[in-house]
Order: C-alpha cells, then sequence, then structure tokens
C-alpha cells in the first residue's frame, strides 16, 4: 500500500518531461530506446501502483486513454520473430481507440511486443508499439507518446481532496470514493 503518493508523482512529472524531450531529440542511440523504455515501464507502474492504492482520483480512474489498434492479420509473434511487427499486424489500418488506465498500464509491463516509433518525415520519436502477452494474439497497440505523457501529468498533477471510507457488512473498511481537492487557483501544479 502506497501511504505517500507524493514521491510517486514526482516521478511522473520527471517522466512526461523526458519523454517530451525524447520526442524531440534528434540524435537516437540504444541508451536512448533504453531509456524510453525504462520510462513507459516507470510510469505504468507508478500510475498502476497509484490506481490500485486509491490515490488517484474515480474521475481520472474513469478516464480512456487514447490509443491506435491494429489487428492481427498473419501469425502470431513468437520470441523469434516479435520484433517483426509488420508482418504480424495490419500496420497500415490502425483503428483509433480508448483503452482503460490499469490496461494500458498492463500492456506496458507486461508486454510481449516492444518496438519504438518514428515520424517517417521528422524521424522523430512519436510513440512505441505494444501488445503483451495475452493480447499479442489479437493486437498491437500504438501508444502515442503525447498520450503517456498527459497521463502521467495527469495523474502527477492531482491532489486529492476528500476520500470516502465505509465499513462493509463483512467489517472491512473500504474506500468508496476519491475525489481531488477542489481548485482555488493558489496551488499551481510543480513543475521539475
Amino acid at each position: 500500500m502506497i501511504s505517500d503518493s507524493i514521491p510517486w508523482r514526482e516521478e511522473l512529472w520527471r517522466v512526461a518531461d523526458r519523454l517530451e524531450k525524447k520526442s524531440k531529440q534528434q540524435r537516437w542511440t540504444e541508451r536512448s530506446s533504453f531509456l524510453v523504455e525504462r520510462d513507459f515501464m516507470t510510469s505504468a507502474y507508478a500510475i498502476r501502483r497509484l490506481n490500485e492504492a486509491r490515490k488517484i482520483s474515480d474521475d481520472l480512474a474513469k478516464t480512456k486513454v487514447p490509443v491506435i489498434r491494429h489487428k492481427l492479420i498473419g501469425s502470431v509473434p513468437d520470441l523469434w520473430n516479435r520484433h517483426k511487427i509488420w508482418e504480424h499486424y495490419d500496420l497500415e489500418h490502425g483503428v483509433d481507440d480508448h483503452i482503460t488506465i490499469p490496461h494500458l498500464c498492463n500492456q506496458l509491463i507486461h508486454s510481449f511486443v516492444w518496438f519504438l516509433s518514428a515520424t517517417e518525415d521528422t524521424d522523430l520519436f512519436d510513440g512505441a508499439f505494444v501488445a503483451s502477452e495475452n493480447e499479442r494474439h489479437k493486437h498491437l497497440y500504438f501508444f502515442p507518446v503525447e498520450s503517456i505523457i498527459d497521463l502521467c501529468r495527469n495523474v502527477a498533477a492531482e491532489d486529492i481532496g476528500s476520500i470516502q471510507y465505509q465499513r462493509g457488512t463483512d467489517g472491512i473498511m473500504r474506500i468508496v470514493s476519491v475525489k481531488v481537492m477542489e481548485d482555488d487557483g493558489e496551488n499551481p501544479a510543480p513543475t521539475s
């Protein structure tokens, strides 16, 4: 259980800033690829932990994140060919979709297929193609870097103002409602 969400939120601010810088980076190395993968994974883990600990407002927890879904058209990728996503998935006809925060986090944390993407015109990093062990049998997701940056910043910016508890008939105390603090305009979101 997370008792103090502030360090997790601060890390999400840093991840968002680093990913934004990477999306403008001209020179790319193997280390750059590692750092992006690390930041996607770190953000997914932090967001999942905060959500499961009920440190994210109910409203934010219900939001869906924009992604692009590519259906499986070839064989299911395995350990030897998972990097050849163009042989397995229809990359030409992606479908705009929205997935829940837990679904997105699980795709990243349990990724079987992981492939960085760059724009065709500028060759700048623009996101990652990801499919979990289970979902690789159906489709591949493209996670635009902007979607991940926005999600990190939205979670990091939240200031929880009220938590409502209720004891169930089984005697166990549970959280039934989490809401953000009303914005009085005096406390801007932290920057790093």
